[in-house]
């Protein structure tokens, strides 16, 4: 089929949900223990920013990859790929215009620098093997 949605990218999208859904689900629970993990000591009056970050991965990480792995075409997804490289291309500079100017826990930015960059990445190949129309 022409329009059909490359194998790569029904993998990514799977990883992809997979991440979304174990990343979103601690930082909406157990804001404060993944706060410390990465690093961040003063962290308890950002508890509901960690928590809507963790909302958002959910809601939109997880939800729009779920629904890539169900779609029948290329054209169910593009807008979803699309998405996510705008997305990850701004996070990963932020992220590491951070790490470079040392603004948090050092583990804490090349983490999700580094999570970030994979993804986007997955997603761009992912974008380079869609069915293009001759």
């Amino acid at each position: 089929m022409h329009n059909a949605v490359p194998g790569i990218c029904r993998f990514v999208f799977w990883v992809h949900l997979l991440v979304a859904a174990v990343l979103g689900v601690l930082l909406l629970v157990f804001p404060g223990l993944v706060a410390e993990w990465l690093g961040y000591r003063a962290w308890a009056e950002w508890i509901p920013v960690i928590r809507s970050y963790g909302a958002m991965i959910l809601g939109i990480g997880g939800v729009t990859s779920y629904l890539g792995t169900r779609a029948r075409g290329w054209d169910q997804v593009e807008f979803i790929v699309r998405g996510e490289i705008v997305y990850l291309l701004l996070s990963t500079v932020v992220l590491l215009i951070g790490l470079l100017q040392e603004s948090g826990p050092t583990l804490a930015s090349a983490a999700m620098a580094g999570l970030s960059l994979l993804f986007l990445i997955l997603f761009f190949v992912a974008w380079l093997r869609r069915p293009i129309a001759s």
